[in-house]
């Protein structure tokens, strides 16, 4: 969690629970039992499926010492003299993957790096993610692939989770369930090129 001088708790500083309640929607959307999953349409019923994906918080951080809480290293943009993540004129994914993400990412081949924070009002994105690094699927394109220096997935704080300081009509977990399918290599199932 990237947050500038804020609290624990306090938006973009979020709570354990709020971080929890993403984690239990992916692991949910990925085992085929997510919200919703009755309404997907005939066509496509029979493709829900268990991938057999499960997701989980860290224990150990980056230095293999124990993380409390798991899964959540709370960095100080302001600490690191970078600028507020909200900051207006930020062109926020180039900032993050400029400076942020290359200074606080940890090791691709054995973690999901999720970066969670605040954003400019006008930004549109309320999520981003890289490719899979090295991969050999064919029709991506338009995107960035995973590198040592970028591998992961960007969650504007109030989209992520279910609970906490998340915002309708993006309070449902699933912007987290869409990036990290881009990271697992899947497109916009409602076309996005040629």
């Amino acid at each position: 969690i990237i947050f500038f001088n804020e609290p624990i708790g306090t938006y973009p500083n979020l709570d354990t629970n709020q971080v929890k309640s993403q984690i239990a929607v992916l692991n949910n959307d990925f085992a085929g039992t997510g919200s919703g999953v009755s309404n997907v349409p005939s066509a496509f019923a029979n493709l829900v499926n268990n991938t057999g994906i499960r997701f989980c918080l860290a224990s150990k951080d980056r230095q293999d010492a124990p993380l409390v809480p798991k899964g959540i290293e709370r960095i100080s943009a302001s600490a690191n003299s970078w600028l507020s993540p909200a900051t207006a004129t930020l062109d926020l994914q180039n900032y993050f993957n400029t400076v942020i993400i290359p200074a606080t990412i940890w090791d691709p081949t054995k973690y999901l790096n999720i970066w969670v924070s605040d954003k400019p009002n006008n930004y549109p994105l309320n999520g981003f993610s890289t490719y899979p690094p090295g991969t050999n699927l064919t029709g991506l394109f338009g995107g960035t692939f995973g590198t040592t220096t970028n591998d992961g997935v960007w969650l504007w704080a109030k989209a992520c989770g279910t609970v906490g300081t998340v915002q309708a009509p993006n309070d449902l977990g699933r912007t987290g369930t869409h990036e990290i399918g881009h990271w697992l290599g899947l497109r916009h199932i409602w076309g996005d090129g040629n």
